[in-house]
């Protein structure tokens, strides 16, 4: 509706401005071109959104692909991994639950962290020690974006021009 809104006024020169709370929406917006300059009101100041990723995935993928640069992984990162991994299933196997969708990806399984990560069903449990060495996660985050890299390559190239 919003993309056809200036042919229903047959104006040329229309502009609209858009405000709204919700962040799939803009992205929406963005992805789509329907509006040219994305703004954001934070702390009290409105500035421009210069191409940043706004969605969980994204943002998810951005922190697991900079471990695979050198930023030491923190405590979010294998969460970070299991969100990424989820979200590629319900893309490419809406109808398949995690482990199976798992387990059909001989990349993924390879790797002995992320074996172990999706099938240690540590959501919401108490830890009293950290469960994976700094290597181990980083090891898993390369073996991931190489995953991503050979079925999504666009993905790990839009990240790398940021």
């Amino acid at each position: 509706i919003i993309r056809s809104l200036k042919k229903q006024f047959s104006l040329n020169n229309i502009r609209f401005l858009v405000l709204t709370h919700n962040i799939e929406f803009m992205s929406i917006l963005i992805r789509n071109k329907i509006i040219e300059s994305p703004l954001i009101l934070s702390n009290k100041q409105i500035s421009k959104l210069n191409n940043q990723l706004i969605m969980p995935y994204e943002a998810h993928l951005r922190d697991v692909y900079q471990v695979t640069l050198g930023t030491v992984p923190s405590h979010t990162i294998p969460n970070s991994i299991r969100h990424i991994i989820e979200t590629i299933n319900r893309f490419e196997n809406p109808d398949m639950d995690l482990k199976p969708y798992f387990e059909s990806k001989s990349e993924l399984q390879a790797n002995a962290f992320l074996y172990s990560l999706i099938h240690d069903n540590s959501h919401g449990g108490l830890r009293t020690e950290k469960p994976y060495t700094d290597e181990m996660i980083t090891d898993g985050c390369k073996a991931l974006l190489d995953f991503i890299n050979t079925k999504f390559s666009g993905q790990i190239k839009q990240l790398s021009k940021a």
